[in-house]
């Protein structure tokens, strides 16, 4: 079974979005609002900004910045 989300197919037998790295980072940012952003994208797996950035556009539909920015209003 296939999924579509924001345009990337994922196999469901494979791979569950709940596991997915940028859900993880989500996850930090919710959890721990004072950590940065770059300490997350190393946590959550990451070792390239440009490709933290590009895999977080494309799960949540923003920047890891302006995603969390929603959270500290």
């Amino acid at each position: 079974m296939l999924c579509l989300l924001r345009g990337q197919r994922f196999s469901s037998d494979h791979f569950s979005i709940e596991d997915h790295p940028v859900v993880e980072a989500q996850r930090m940012m919710r959890d721990d609002p004072e950590r940065s952003i770059t300490d997350i994208m190393y946590a959550s797996g990451f070792q390239n900004k440009s490709t933290f950035n590009s895999a977080f556009r494309t799960i949540a539909g923003a920047s890891p910045s302006a995603w969390r920015k929603q959270f500290d209003q």
